[in-house]
Parts: structure tokens; C-alpha cells; sequence
């Protein structure tokens, strides 16, 4: 009766964790269609579609470590002699894509001098990454408090015209990037 009762027992549980098996793989599937049909139609606007072996090739096999956001790491690359680029590789996702659509669909579009162009992106199933304008001069906040500058403080004028550029890159993007 015991021996009954187990087997029974792990007979359901080995049918719930098939079940569990299923429906994950299922579900990541449908995500990776949500993915695929958006990037499909979105296609015929700017960003380029690499391959996380073009991302691989780009950054010489991630050899130029720019630094780690919230979100992922940052390497440096070159898409042509003269062509250099900041690539985010993210993290490993366990969402349905939805923060990388809607990554790429707002940035894919904006063209503004106040605001870094996205070049290009990556999705390859779970591997993703966005490629981005390189920008010679470091962050903001390097430029600013460099110790390389000759004036280690900028001047008032100067630092206007920053937090003046910032606001216009700000505005463009609350007005809708028209």
C-alpha cells in the first residue's frame, strides 16, 4: 500500500514538473515570437540587426571593458576603421522582452545632439545587446570633473551650456522625439 502510494505520488510529481518543463519552454517561445515579429516590422527603420557573433567580432571578444550599469557591461568596439561604438551586453533576461522592444523602438528613432544615437542591437534568443554612438570623452560626469582639464573648473558659462544641452535632450524626449 505504502509502495502504492509513493509511486502514485511521484507519478503526479513527474507529470507537474513535465507540465512545469512545458509550459516555461512554451512560454519563452511566444516571447521569442514577440520578439522576432516586432524586430520583423521594425526593420525598415535605422538600427542595424546583428549577430551576437558580429557583437563578439565588434568588441574583439569583449576585450575593452568600458565599465557596468544597472543593466549590463559596457565594451568598446569597432564596427569599421573609423567607426568605434559603445556596446551594452545585458544581462541575462528573464522577462518577456517587453524592456528590450520598447529599448530599442524609443531609441531606434531619436536623432537629437543632445541625446546618444542607438546604432544597432542584438537578439539573439536570450543573448541581447545594444549598440550605441561611442563617445570619445568619457561620461558626463568624467568630462566635468577631470583632472585633466587645464581649468579644473570649468567656468560658470561653460557649465551652463551643459545643463542647457541636457535640459534640450530632456525636452526632446518628453515632447515625443519629433
Amino acid at each position: 500500500m505504502f509502495g502504492a502510494s509513493l509511486g502514485s505520488f511521484v507519478l503526479v510529481l513527474l507529470a507537474a514538473a513535465t507540465f512545469c518543463v512545458y509550459h516555461s519552454d512554451k512560454k519563452e517561445k511566444e516571447n521569442q515570437l514577440k520578439i522576432e515579429r516586432f524586430l520583423d516590422d521594425y526593420r525598415a527603420l535605422k538600427p542595424s540587426r546583428y549577430s551576437y557573433a558580429d557583437i563578439k567580432r565588434i568588441t574583439n571578444k569583449f576585450n575593452d571593458n568600458l565599465g557596468q550599469g544597472a543593466y549590463g557591461t559596457i565594451y568598446k568596439g569597432k564596427l569599421s576603421s573609423e567607426c568605434f561604438v559603445a556596446v551594452k551586453v545585458l544581462n541575462s533576461t528573464k522577462g518577456n522582452g517587453d524592456e528590450f522592444v520598447n529599448e530599442v523602438g524609443t531609441m531606434g528613432h531619436i536623432h537629437h545632439v543632445n541625446v546618444v544615437r542607438l546604432v544597432g542591437f542584438c537578439a539573439d534568443g536570450c543573448r541581447r545587446a545594444l549598440v550605441y554612438d561611442f563617445l570619445p570623452n568619457g561620461s558626463l560626469q568624467d568630462f566635468i570633473s577631470s583632472a585633466d582639464n587645464n581649468n579644473s573648473f570649468l567656468g560658470w558659462d561653460k557649465l551652463q551650456d551643459i545643463a542647457l544641452g541636457i535640459a534640450k535632450g530632456i525636452e526632446y524626449l518628453h515632447q515625443g522625439c519629433d
